[in-house]
């Protein structure tokens, strides 16, 4: 049976969870550091903090004050660009050249090659294809975990650079909420061989089609449709 995308909506979203006692949700726009911001709300094991700020601090300078908590661990970097941001991506190698981050796989959007192509083969030539995906994406994330069981969760609204903008910064040590965005990434790397979200707009588009096509699959088995032997994808 053949489902048109159009008529199915394949829903790819996390689980839906209870408001946890362990977090801290705060607005600060007094020029307030990512260090000083987790450190006056405990961020630790099991804690999450939410904060607005006033654009004083880039998503790496939270990565940067994350990795104070949790030490040498590895890490997934989502952002939609990394185009703006030379000095920031300095800064990732560097980590990696001191083992405070010990392996970095990242996700980028298309466009990144588009708008910025010296920058991005630059980008390619650090940090190589095989720890890079390209997808048709305006996600931003991190995820950061070691062997001491460290699980974080990173979310924001900025790119990597700073921007003076009101901006939206998390950070949670949740195992669960880590597993489901961990596999989702394991689910972008397996769609696409290396380099090829480079090569065209048809192969960046391959991760996001393979996210639906197993969201639509995985529904219709829960509704009893059966399991679709092809899906059609915009």
């Amino acid at each position: 049976m053949r489902y048109n995308i159009n008529v199915l909506v394949g829903d790819f979203s996390m689980a839906g969870r209870a408001v946890s006692g362990r977090r801290k949700a705060v607005r600060r726009f007094a020029g307030e550091t990512a260090a000083s911001i987790l450190a006056e709300n405990d961020f630790g094991r099991g804690r999450e903090v939410i904060v607005l700020s006033g654009g004083d601090f880039s998503s790496v300078d939270w990565i940067d004050a994350l990795t104070d908590y949790i030490g040498p661990c590895h890490g997934v970097i989502a952002t939609w660009t990394a185009a703006a941001a030379a000095a920031d991506l300095d800064r990732v190698e560097r980590w990696i050249g001191e083992n405070r981050i010990l392996s970095c796989e990242w996700i980028v959007d298309r466009s990144f090659q588009n708008r910025q192509p010296a920058i991005c083969q630059a980008f390619r030539d650090r940090f190589g294809d095989a720890s890079i995906r390209v997808a048709a994406t305006h996600a931003k994330f991190s995820l950061l975990w070691n062997d001491d069981g460290w699980r974080v969760v990173a979310l924001t609204s900025a790119n990597l650079n700073q921007n003076s903008r009101i901006e939206f910064f998390h950070a949670a040590d949740d195992a669960d909420l880590f597993t489901q965005m961990r596999e989702m990434v394991d689910d972008i790397f397996a769609a696409q061989q290396l380099g090829l979200g480079f090569e065209s707009d048809a192969g960046a588009a391959m991760a996001l089609k393979a996210l639906k096509r197993k969201a639509l699959t995985e529904r219709a088995e829960r509704e009893g449709i059966g399991v679709m032997s092809e899906v059609s994808l915009r």
